[in-house]
């Protein structure tokens, strides 16, 4: 009876020991997490000849919302009265056919530009470099460069308790009622090696049996009250696992 006792208490001990054990624990956790990242890509780069009298187009679809940076430089025949100006595709040829067009960023007698212009819709979009009224050819180079964002993942170690800290708490708990409960083993057999030093040295069987019995019964009680109890301790540790 004593060592079943002893046993059960060292069994809550193991477990108390093991709760506080885990829910200190630090371990590595990785996570994924999106970032942003800025991209880039030349659209345009290349350097060409506006011969006088003509002028150059280069045309492309752009998604709206997309930012550019346009640069370019006339190199030679600066002196040329260089245009430049960038349309939808319905506006270029109105243009070319001597209509009036929707122009955006026109710039008349330019040698360089350098600057960001964000699209304002998704078109075939002409970039044009007109040099139709100069007695003079032009070499321009040219560089046209688009910037867009997307999302990208990057995985993110962090170092966390592997269980909340309250069940340290609950461990410590069940720690404390798993030394009650060995101590309280160790004491019923003490009691027990003191019932039978009395009882050897009393003459009447019928009074060491009639001792004896009490003695069991009580004992039988107490080690039922002790199964109960780690029942509902068990019961207890099995709820707050559902909880994590």
């Amino acid at each position: 009876m004593k060592e079943k006792i002893v046993g059960v208490g060292v069994f809550i001990i193991v477990v108390g020991v093991a709760l506080v054990a885990v829910s200190l624990a630090i371990v590595p956790f990785t996570i994924t997490e999106p970032i942003e990242l800025e991209m880039s890509s030349y659209w345009l780069n290349e350097a060409f000849i506006v011969s006088a009298g003509t002028h150059q187009v280069r045309l492309g679809e752009i998604l709206s919302g997309t930012k550019i940076g346009i640069q370019f430089e006339v190199t030679s025949g600066i002196d040329s009265d260089m245009y430049f100006f960038v349309a939808d595709e319905t506006s270029y040829w109105r243009w070319t056919a001597g209509d009036a067009a929707d122009m955006y960023l026109p710039r008349s007698r330019i040698t360089a530009l350098d600057i960001n212009w964000t699209v304002p819709n998704t078109e075939t979009w002409c970039f044009v470099w007109d040099n139709s009224v100069s007695p003079n050819n032009a070499r321009v180079t040219a560089q046209i460069i688009g910037y867009w964002t997307k999302t990208g993942y990057r995985d993110v170690t962090d170092y966390r308790p592997l269980m909340d800290s309250q069940y340290a708490y609950v461990g410590i708990s069940i720690l404390l009622v798993g030394v009650a409960v060995t101590l309280g083993g160790g004491l019923i057999g003490k009691a027990q090696r003191a019932h039978v030093e009395r009882n050897s040295k009393r003459p009447s069987p019928l009074l060491v049996e009639e001792e004896s019995k009490e003695l069991i019964e009580g004992l039988q009680k107490e080690v039922e009250d002790l199964k109960n109890a780690v029942k509902d301790l068990q019961t207890t540790i099995a709820n707050l696992l559902k909880r994590t």
